[in-house]
């Protein structure tokens, strides 16, 4: 009855809010997880609290924080816009609720915002404080957790930059600066975060999407560290998702894994990287597997394959899979990093997935 009391008194006091038609209701918790003691906590009393649940377009600026002294969650249900990233994309907290995904929104939708909060006069800034509860706040809120990140990665970001400045140096002095240099590809450290010892993912060089070049969109020589991690490429233009949704079939921890290159200028073609290119960037390439010591390696490029098996210690077997007029190859084995052994497996690029599928699926399987 004292619940029930609680939840009559909080739909009185709040009837703007009410109107809205969230589902509101008390919540008893009886226990939490304790992550220290790695165990979960008996509350005697139970916890009560307030729980206000409604779609994404709403009004946060409605909902307290507490009512009576007794905390109110406040949960979006339900998808969020197309100008989010998808679910399936594995961004930081404060990149996939940032300020520019809301603003997006917000210009695409103000007259369907007014609509469905019934505020024919919203402006652009109300609709971000509706949606955001307060954007001042939201904006702090995605700013504390951008530098508590950074301080978590100060070390990876050290060794990003040192080896940013090497590749840069490093193109300058390349036969794809000389001969495509007007093109501007440039080059590209890595597409995820630095994660040692777990799964690393290697690609031959970062690629041109032709699609998304005629679109008017250009590229860059990459300046800043990478917060997000492999299912956060699931986004970008290419052929990574379809890595992605591989690994969730066949090795689910890859995709919680560290993807690089073993040549880091980008092409269009993997032809025009030249033997000197890739001389140019070898030094580099052992220096950042040395600093990752990954888990296991997971290889989709041919000529980085060869390079591993003509420098390293290998006991590896591979297999021969024909498709009509194409072959693909799988190896499995055992390479010696760090002076220690570690699984290894070449497989093939994901673009051959459109030409010879059933071959591919072969090769994951006889790797996995």
């Amino acid at each position: 009855m004292k619940n029930e009391q609680l939840l009559e008194d909080f739909k009185k006091s709040h009837p703007e809010l009410m109107e809205l038609n969230p589902q509101v209701f008390v919540n008893e918790i009886v226990e939490k997880y304790d992550f220290e003691k790695d165990k979960a906590i008996k509350l005697d009393p139970p916890e009560i609290k307030i729980s206000v649940k409604h779609p994404f377009i709403f009004d946060n600026r409605l909902i307290s924080e507490k009512f009576n002294g007794i905390s109110v969650d406040n949960t979006t249900v339900g998808k969020f816009p197309e100008e989010f990233p998808s679910e399936n994309a594995e961004l930081p907290i404060e990149e996939w609720f940032s300020l520019e995904h809301y603003l997006k929104f917000v210009e695409n939708n103000l007259s369907i915002i007014r609509k469905e909060l019934n505020k024919p006069s919203l402006t652009i800034k109300e609709a971000l404080d509706a949606l955001s509860g307060s954007i001042e706040k939201h904006l702090k809120w995605c700013i504390d957790l951008r530098l508590d990140r950074i301080d978590q990665e100060k070390d990876n970001i050290i060794f990003f930059h040192k080896l940013l400045y090497k590749i840069r140096q490093a193109f300058f002095l390349s036969d794809v600066y000389k001969k495509y240099g007007k093109n501007n590809w440039w080059y590209s450290v890595t597409s995820t975060r630095f994660i040692d010892n777990v799964p690393l993912i290697v690609g031959f060089n970062p690629g041109v999407e032709k699609k998304w070049v005629e679109a008017g969109n250009h590229y860059h020589p990459q300046t800043e560290y990478p917060f997000s991690g492999f299912l956060g490429l699931y986004e970008e233009p290419g052929s990574m998702k379809v890595l992605v949704d591989r690994f969730f079939e066949y090795f689910p921890s890859g995709n919680f894994g560290t993807q690089i290159n073993f040549c880091f200028f980008r092409t269009d073609v993997e032809n025009k990287i030249t033997r000197h290119d890739l001389q140019l960037c070898f030094p580099i390439f052992e220096e950042l597997l040395d600093y990752l010591e990954p888990s296991v390696i997971i290889n989709f490029s041919r000529r980085a394959h060869g390079y591993f098996v003509e420098n390293y210690d290998t006991d590896i077997e591979t297999k021969k899979i024909p498709s009509g007029r194409k072959t693909c190859f799988a190896s499995r084995g055992k390479i010696i990093l760090n002076n220690k052994p570690i699984d290894y497996y070449n497989l093939p690029h994901p673009s051959y997935e459109k030409y010879i599928p059933n071959a591919v699926k072969q090769a994951w399987e006889y790797c996995f």
